[in-house]
């Protein structure tokens, strides 16, 4: 028994009364009768108490005390006269009690409380009851003070249940002639959660919601169409997606290169393609274009890369370069290794300058294909120290020691020489 031990303990202001309460926790012979009543006032003094740290803590202990703590608790969270601070952690607390009074009395705080992280606390502690609390955040969407909350927690609830409250926020925002009155952010966080959901009611939404006036819906949108590659031929996506690859917003390009890079066609890849060599498009949507034909990574999008090779800026290239670095398959690395070495051997002017012979030999060391061992090795020759140190490392790379070595006892070079020389003795390391 403990009743001593408890009788000693002082007001834990101390910066042990964690780990007295764990202790407490640990030695008791069972959580009920008297026993149990000190613990949990003791918890609850500490927790009323203690600064921010301790009440942390603290919090972590309490599903330990079990559904007893939920009557007090509940009482100190619908005190108006305690802290904000202790408020907002007696609704984080009771969010990992999965009783209906808990859901009642969290319903009840973002009806009347007016402070926004208490409410936001509260939210967050009501998604713990997952399709439970789906009927009460409902209603509260009908409020415009907790409308915000309400949709985020359905949001990240999910699942079927929270599909049809969400369509309604999506669907009553897209029926309003402007959105003076309403928030776009509140719809694009709606459509983004249904996005997951292949429910048919969410489509004629995601079509209406792409050519919204409002950035982020349309940002939403494509989004949640890139995701749909079973409607790719129904409703013709590619054509849909292209579209927004020329938006004047800059977020909504980018998640068109995304979606186009998600359907991974020809004809997705053709079109970023066109993108990616427009003279009009700017060089970080450029870039956004690179790295999308680079997630395809098929045969017919490594050309588009290998087209737009001469005409890139030299941020563009480099991309280009180390995406073609970074493919895994082993035929697109074959294919990839012949770009980079006809690139490497054309007379392009971004070629000669060091930080693009650099990329390239950091590519062909990660693609590992033996057919770059000559090319990296007249790199060692290059006038530019860093170059044949990138060359160096892409060597070790194809672990081309045995080959150096015998081409050491080749006519070289004065240059070529000192180069493999150097080579030789790193990769002895």
């Amino acid at each position: 028994m403990i009743e001593n031990d408890l009788a000693l303990l002082q007001p834990p202001q101390s910066t042990d009364a964690v780990t007295r309460l764990q202790w407490l926790l640990n030695q008791a012979e069972s959580l009920e009768g008297e026993e149990y009543s000190q613990i949990l006032e003791f918890a609850l003094t500490a927790l009323s108490w203690g600064d921010f740290q301790q009440r942390w803590d603290i919090a972590k202990l309490f599903p330990k005390l079990g559904t007893g703590a939920i009557a007090p608790l509940i009482a100190l969270l619908e005190d108006e006269q305690t802290d904000w601070e202790l408020r907002w952690f007696v609704s984080r607390i009771l969010g990992d009690f999965h009783e209906p009074v808990v859901l009642e009395a969290l319903v009840n705080l973002l009806k009347t409380s007016e402070g926004e992280d208490l409410i936001a606390t509260a939210a967050i502690a009501l998604t713990n009851f997952g399709s439970a609390a789906i009927a009460a955040l409902t209603d509260l969407l009908a409020e415009p003070r907790t409308r915000m909350v309400a949709t985020r927690s359905l949001c990240v609830i999910g699942g079927p249940a929270s599909v049809p409250p969400l369509l309604n926020v999506v669907g009553e925002f897209l029926q309003q002639d402007s959105y003076s009155s309403g928030d776009p952010a509140l719809c694009a966080m709606a459509l983004e959660a249904l996005s997951n959901s292949t429910d048919p009611a969410i489509t004629p939404l995601l079509l209406q919601a792409l050519k919204h006036t409002a950035a982020p819906i349309r940002r939403a949108a494509t989004i949640g169409l890139g995701l749909r590659s079973d409607l790719l031929a129904q409703l013709d996506l590619v054509s849909l997606l292209q579209e927004r690859l020329w938006d004047f917003n800059f977020e909504v390009c980018q998640a068109a290169t995304i979606a186009l890079s998600r359907l991974g066609t020809p004809a997705a890849a053709i079109a970023l393609a066109r993108l990616l060599q427009s003279p009009q498009t700017p060089v970080p949507l450029q870039i956004e274009a690179v790295r999308a034909l680079g997630w395809i990574g098929t045969p017919i999008a490594l050309e588009q890369l290998q087209s737009a090779i001469a005409i890139a800026p030299v941020p563009a290239l480099r991309e280009i370069i180390s995406v073609l670095g970074r493919l895994t398959d082993l035929e697109t690395q074959i294919q990839a290794t012949q770009i980079l070495l006809q690139l490497l051997n054309s007379f392009l002017p971004n070629v000669q300058f060091p930080p693009i012979k650099q990329a390239i030999a950091m590519s062909l060391g990660q693609l590992g294909q033996p057919q770059a061992f000559d090319a990296l090795v007249q790199l060692l020759a290059d006038s530019d120290k860093s170059v044949q140190l990138h060359a160096i490392a892409a060597l070790r790379q194809l672990e081309a020691y045995p080959n150096l070595e015998q081409l050491s006892h080749s006519r070289l070079s004065p240059e070529l020489a000192q180069g493999v020389a150097t080579a030789l003795q790193e990769l002895k390391v």
